[in-house]
């Protein structure tokens, strides 16, 4: 395993014990590394995971998830209760992953993968969402956008828009990219 960069070295006061809290692994992976339990942190981006996410469940500290480039075609996640940020970009999804185990989730990348659309009350499941990138997906519609009423910031440049529907409920977005639509 090519371990590219362990930072941040806590101990742990359960057991006076040195633990990671920030670690990025690329090398090929094909599946989870175990005994990384204390992590805050943790960056799996240009990996080969595919949909072999067994064991995050195990990680209930992380607040930032970057699976980006890994093949993932498809998505549930476990319990993940204080995670913030998570980065699932440049993958083969077709549907979002649902986001009701991701109660603290606050920044949601799901950029240049193959999202044509949002199911009913997908966004709704993330009440603490507030920066959402769609950027290079196959989207013709926002609907269902409009249900993350927390949002900020919205991304939806590079899709196939013809028009912008259900965002008027975004009373908080300030920052809104359409840009390269159709």
């Amino acid at each position: 395993m090519g371990v590219k960069e362990l930072t941040d070295l806590a101990i742990d006061p359960a057991t006076g014990d040195y633990v990671y809290t920030a670690l990025k692994l690329s090398d090929g992976l094909t599946a989870l590394p175990k005994g990384y339990s204390k992590l805050n942190t943790l960056d799996l981006s240009n990996n080969k995971l595919g949909d072999q996410l067994d064991g995050l469940a195990e990680i209930a500290s992380l607040t930032d998830l970057n699976l980006a480039s890994n093949g993932i075609e498809a998505l549930t996640l476990p319990s993940l209760p204080v995670l913030q940020q998570l980065t699932l970009a440049s993958n083969l999804l077709v549907n979002p992953p649902p986001l009701s185990s991701l109660p603290s989730l606050t920044s949601l990348d799901l950029s240049s993968n193959k999202i044509s659309e949002f199911s009913d009350g997908t966004l709704g499941q993330a009440a603490k969402l507030t920066k959402l990138v769609l950027r290079g997906n196959a989207l013709t519609s926002t609907k269902g956008i409009g249900a993350c009423s927390s949002l900020r910031t919205l991304d939806v440049g590079a899709n196939q828009l013809t028009s912008l529907d259900d965002l008027s409920t975004l009373v908080a977005l300030a920052t809104l990219n359409v840009s390269s639509n159709q």
